[in-house]
């Protein structure tokens, strides 16, 4: 978990324990990979910048800014991960998924 910087970006991220893991601000180039690597039930929340969002959401539908991609405890599998990438100057595009993600309410 924690605030992912620019030399976190194109490597992959591999959690070991629940966590938040924080994006930074949207960034022309910038890709992020974020893998549970624990057993299953092992909880992971993406927050993107207050100011960005995932462009679409897990749900399929327009993204709306400062709201989290959870992988939940319930559904999370050993080695279940997203892909992000930059979209635009307002958020991010979710690349690829696997495991059950859900978008903050």
């Amino acid at each position: 978990g924690g605030v992912l910087t620019a030399t976190s970006s194109g490597v992959p991220i591999v959690e070991t324990a629940d966590c938040t893991v924080t994006l930074p601000a949207v960034t022309l180039g910038h890709s992020y990979w974020i893998i549970n690597g624990m057993t299953d039930g092992t909880a992971i929340t993406v927050s993107p910048n207050a100011n960005d969002k995932f462009i679409i959401n897990a749900a399929g539908a327009a993204g709306t800014n400062d709201k989290d991609l959870i992988l939940t405890g319930g559904t999370a599998e050993t080695g279940d991960y997203v892909k992000l990438g930059f979209a635009s100057a307002d958020g991010w595009v979710i690349n690829e998924k696997a495991g059950t993600w859900a978008d903050q309410s």
